[in-house]
């Protein structure tokens, strides 16, 4: 295909516009907004010419209606957000660029062009930003509005999809309407930057990086999803050790409907901010300043963080500070959690290795836990327990019923759960069945004031180790104290005086 304009230069130098390679039909259909006219192979030849050149490339503002660019590594894409960007009402569509994909495509709207390096196809130092990328209707099945796949491969293959590598970034740049996710990297990305993303009724996840080889030096900054389908805004997910990723600025809204624009109805759709899957050891994700809302009307689960690693797998260290749960409705009987790490279906307990997570977060109303109950070997320090308090004397756990529990995943049936907590004063030690509705306290301890006044044992006890002497000045011969309990030959039990 030649790389030759169509018109005169209309941008700046080291700057080429793709209306300098379209026909006056087609920019007058794009100023208009009518998107009559399919200006794909247009865009695709200023792309191609920019990275030839090594010039970036300027979309003005306009609607483009296309079916699937692919973009060179390398390059620096960008557009016109001056109408609102970010804004849920028809008037965010005028003054900004609109790249407005056909229905019946069926496929990815914006993939790469990328070399290959050391067995990969490697996104290296691309910028896209300032545009808004949307679905024309709801026929297609399949299609993901922004894929770093290999443009022309099998979009089913992971090793058809791009690592991203180098100063990789995507900002102000908002999706909507598509059957699959919002933006997704199956690769992975080392190291790769998100900044004012905004992602509505896609049919799967708003963000999802499923870190099929890397994912390290993540940042994702100020987004946004309301409504998607995928159970969450951001799915995250990286079988490799030692990744870290940081969340910093997310606002996800719970749905139960949808009726502007072009957008997909999904009905009870993104109850959960942040989804993690299986992650490799050592890795971390932080989370700052998360808001998940909940305008649903049922009594689905909402959370900001929900866990789905495989029992095999491993959770990340996850370390959240300025986190809120808010119930737009306050139903009374929704469950609103920090973390939840329980089955999608049957909200049952799940067996998840070793997740810390450090952390202040608020809820509108009260009532609500921090998590739901952990498994095989987690700490927590969090504010369902109220004030989360790291200090010389250790965590502290606070609220008006605190308690610590623990699931022993291979015990055998009815046998797994256990935990401590206080109540009226006292402290109890207690076992409970698999479900949790069902238990029994073994111990309680009572105390006046700052002193321990009675241990009482609520079930049998079996005492061993126990030492054998005569009488009472054998025992103290034997190096036992006042209060030490010693047995006789016969079995009788006694207390040294």
């Amino acid at each position: 295909m030649a790389l030759t304009k169509v018109s005169g230069p209309m941008t700046t130098a080291g700057t080429v516009s793709v209306f300098d390679f379209m026909t006056p039909v087609e920019i007058s259909d794009v100023k208009s907004r009518l998107c009559t006219k399919n200006v794909t192979d247009s865009i695709q030849r200023a792309l191609d010419y920019a990275e030839v050149t090594r010039q970036s490339v300027y979309i003005p503002a306009g609607k483009y209606l296309i079916t699937q660019i692919a973009i060179p590594s390398g390059l620096h894409v960008f557009g016109d957000t001056t109408g609102g960007y970010g804004s849920q009402t028809a008037e965010y569509l005028y003054d900004s660029t609109v790249l407005f994909q056909d229905s019946g495509v069926n496929d990815d709207a914006i993939v790469f062009d990328c070399p290959v390096e050391s067995g990969f196809f490697r996104i290296f130092n691309t910028h896209l930003h300032s545009f808004i990328l949307l679905k024309k209707g709801t026929s297609d099945t399949i299609g993901n509005g922004i894929s770093a796949r290999q443009v022309n491969t099998d979009r089913d293959v992971a090793a058809n999809h791009c690592l991203v590598n180098g100063i990789t970034a995507f900002e102000k740049i908002l999706v909507r309407g598509f059957p699959e996710n919002g933006m997704y990297f199956k690769q992975g990305a080392v190291p790769l930057y998100c900044s004012d993303l905004d992602f509505i009724f896609n049919g799967g996840y708003g963000l999802r990086i499923d870190g099929n080889n890397y994912v390290r030096n993540v940042v994702l900054r100020n987004i946004a999803g309301d409504g998607n389908t995928g159970r969450a805004c951001i799915f995250i997910a990286s079988p490799s050790n030692d990744t870290q990723v940081t969340v910093d600025g997310l606002y996800s809204e719970y749905r139960s409907d949808a009726s502007y624009g072009n957008s997909v109805s999904y009905p009870g759709a993104q109850p959960y901010g942040i989804e993690l899957g299986d992650f490799g050891d050592n890795s971390s994700v932080h989370i700052t300043n998360a808001l998940q809302e909940s305008i649903v009307t049922d009594t689905a689960a909402s959370a900001v963080i929900f866990i789905t690693s495989s029992s095999a797998a491993t959770t990340p260290n996850v370390i959240f500070s300025g986190v809120k749960i808010a119930d737009l409705t306050a139903l009374s009987g929704q469950k609103k959690v920090l973390i939840d790490n329980r089955s999608w279906d049957a909200y049952t307990q799940f067996t998840i290795p070793a997740t810390v997570t450090f952390g202040v977060y608020s809820l509108v109303d009260t009532g609500n836990t921090v998590c739901t109950q952990f498994a095989n070997g987690h700490t927590a320090f969090g504010n369902g327990f109220q004030k989360p308090t790291v200090s010389s004397e250790g965590a502290q756990v606070y609220g008006a019923l605190p308690s610590l529990s623990w699931y022993e995943s291979d015990a055998a049936v009815d046998t797994k759960g256990w935990s401590i907590g206080p109540s009226s004063g006292s402290l109890y030690f207690r076992s409970f069945n698999d479900a949790g509705s069902a238990g029994s306290n073994y111990l309680q301890i009572t105390r006046s004031g700052s002193s321990i006044s009675r241990i009482i044992f609520l079930e049998k006890v079996r005492i061993t180790g126990i030492s054998t002497f005569a009488d009472n000045t054998s025992a103290i011969s034997g190096g036992l104290g006042t209060g030490d309990i010693y047995k006789t030959a016969t079995g009788e039990l006694r207390i040294v005086i």
